[in-house]
């Protein structure tokens, strides 16, 4: 039987584990830690073994690559290109759920030449996303359409049932890449220009939007233009990418920016300090009781009254003006922040996450024109099968296994945008459960 290598045993793991477990696929996982659910997995299962090993110990990552048949990297994307290097060595395909970036595309030509596949971005966003919408878009093309806008927005939240805090959030993971990309810059394409949106801006350009049936608020994520390559849409007009959140958020991560908490600037002298003289400390400001009142100021400077006093809430609920002590000597606002997340917004046992991914498409065809709308709405267990585990591990797993058996013939470094990877993965998906619903309803112009 061809042996599946997963590098990285963190919370996305479990879904993909269990998917080759289950077919009686030999499973190695490599990790430096293991947590104890995956442990306890690997372990009850004589096709599952789990191997300690330094993934910056080129040895020992080639030990591990020279013996599989097909290996998949979880682990974070900085390190990828060690793991790439490894399997172009010996001619193994790889397939991992991050961004394809220029320090792993680099190796393109030598993939082809080694008749190796490495498939990035074969998770959720990126990855669902894109499989998603370029079936609609290849199928749109072939019925003699043109794309004359697309909308993508995705979301990964707790269920409404679990919503039950200030933030209505919660992490099953490190608050720290949220909080990261809330410091990006965007850009799409609004009736045929590019529309740039500062960092310190991101979180000023929320709109409302219901998803079904959930209200909620969007705002760009990244840059939306290479995508018009990517999905073969160089006719539209329009192309935006965007963030789910429920309402408040944006208004909160402004506020967050503002106050100096996304930094990374260290802070020394931390231990024992007070979240409450931390935060003056990052404010620059006496430390007494006055920083709630210093904080209230500022954020009376935007939005409405009700509104200024939910921010101040979250504020304080998520411990910024409490007086229990700091764990750590040196730290800094950034992480300062995570660790207030980390301690307050765990999912608890019995909750339910929520992936929502929309695409919405205005086409035009020589008869008329017409507006698409598909939707996944997932709900999971963080912790077990959480909705955000299996989103981002089941399409690596399945493009794992199709490669397996021999039906992707695909080289080179990729993302999963060509039909010969998408259609099939796609339809394992939808065999998993995570599968859209289309809407198609006529639009009036011709």
């Amino acid at each position: 039987m061809k042996t599946v290598l997963v590098f990285g045993a963190g919370m996305v793991a479990r879904p993909l584990i269990e998917y080759f477990l289950q077919r009686k696929y030999p499973v190695v996982v490599a990790s430096k830690a293991f947590t104890p659910g995956i442990e306890a997995l690997l372990e009850s299962h004589p096709a599952g073994k789990k191997v300690s090993v330094d993934v910056m110990n080129p040895r020992a990552v080639n030990s591990l690559v020279k013996s599989a048949d097909v290996v998949i990297s979880l682990l974070p994307y900085t390190i990828h290109h060690r793991v790439v290097e490894s399997c172009l060595q010996f001619r193994k395909h790889l397939i991992t759920t991050s961004y394809l970036r220029d320090d792993v595309e680099r190796f393109h030509p030598e993939a082809l030449a080694k008749d190796t596949l490495i498939l990035m971005e074969a998770g959720m966003d990126p990855g669902i996303d894109h499989m998603s919408a370029r079936s609609v878009i290849d199928r749109v093309h072939g019925e003699g359409g043109m794309i004359e806008s697309f909308d993508s927005y995705c979301g990964g939240l707790p269920a409404p049932s679990a919503a039950d805090n200030p933030w209505k959030y919660k992490f099953s993971w490190s608050p720290k890449g949220v909080l990261l990309a809330a410091r990006n810059s965007a850009r799409y394409l609004e009736k045929g220009k590019i529309v740039k949106v500062p960092a310190e801006e991101l979180h000023l350009q929320t709109q409302p939007i219901v998803v079904n049936t959930h209200r909620l608020e969007v705002f760009p994520n990244r840059d939306a233009l290479p995508y018009v390559s990517k999905y073969n849409i160089g006719e539209a007009a329009s192309v935006f990418r965007g963030t789910l959140r429920y309402p408040g958020w944006s208004h909160t991560m402004h506020t967050i920016r503002e106050l100096g908490l996304l930094e990374e600037t260290p802070l020394t002298g931390l231990a024992k300090l007070s979240n409450k003289n931390i935060l003056a400390k990052i404010l620059g400001h006496p430390p007494n009781d006055g920083v709630m009142e210093a904080v209230r100021k500022q954020v009376t400077r935007t939005g409405e009254p009700v509104e200024q006093q939910r921010l101040l809430e979250r504020l304080k609920w998520i411990g910024l003006f409490s007086d229990d002590p700091y764990q750590k000597r040196d730290s800094s606002p950034i992480d300062f922040l995570n660790e207030l997340m980390l301690q307050r917004m765990q999912y608890r046992e019995g909750e339910q996450d929520m992936i929502l991914l929309q695409h919405r498409f205005e086409v035009r065809y020589p008869w008329g024109r017409e507006r698409i709308v598909a939707t996944l709405e997932c709900y999971g267990y963080p912790g077990q099968n959480g909705a955000t585990a299996q989103c981002v591990s089941y399409p690596a797993a399945a493009a794992a296994r199709l490669i397996l058996d021999g039906k992707i013939k695909e080289r080179g470094t990729r993302i999963p945008v060509d039909r010969e990877i998408y259609q099939p993965v796609l339809a394992e998906l939808e065999a998993l459960g995570i599968r859209f619903q289309e809407q198609r309803m006529p639009l009036a112009g011709a």
